[in-house]
């Protein structure tokens, strides 16, 4: 004798493997949701922190822009206007109190930077790019992927763009 699954069994059979599926597509999103929130935690933990310090220095009233950069050592930079609507850019290393303010009509902009790598290297892939401090001079640091799948690292002196530091085929 052969049993047969009645369609009231199949149903619930079916639903409870439906429920079971959705569930499981839950947990994995949320985790997913979980890791990413701690893997940036650090990162917008720095943003706010440099974003409070220059407020309360009076280097900056409005926020357009965050950078992150890590060589020898970690920078992180916000750009925007002070009390005066004057462009200007915050920058800190990690570890340290000292704020190091530049004002932005001062120097080479990230978009001409930016196209200057472009042009001169044709990068497959910018990686990073962002204000930092090398030698004691204010820089644009830009890391990139070039045609032959090699990393790249430039440093441009932010006061007139001319390439101060190069580490090629990574």
């Amino acid at each position: 004798m052969e049993l047969r699954q009645t369609p009231q069994l199949k149903r619930r059979q079916k639903k409870f493997r439906t429920t079971l599926f959705l569930g499981l597509c839950l947990l994995v999103l949320a985790v997913g949701a979980l890791g990413y929130a701690r893997a940036v935690h650090p990162l917008s933990q720095a943003q706010s922190e440099l974003v409070n310090r220059a407020r309360r220095a009076g280097k900056i009233d409005q926020v357009d822009q965050f950078y992150h950069v890590a060589r020898e050592k970690t920078f992180t930079a916000v750009t925007g206007r002070n009390h005066q609507q004057k462009p200007v850019a915050v920058i800190a290393e990690s570890g340290r109190k000292k704020l190091v303010t530049v004002r932005l009509d001062k120097g080479k902009s990230a978009k001409s930077i930016q196209q200057q790598v472009q042009a001169d290297y044709h990068p497959k892939k910018i990686t990073t790019f962002g204000l930092g401090i090398y030698k004691g001079i204010v820089v644009w640091e830009v890391t990139f992927i070039d045609q032959a799948d090699n990393l790249t690292f430039l440093a441009y002196q932010f006061s007139n763009g001319e390439l101060i530091r190069s580490i090629q085929n990574l």
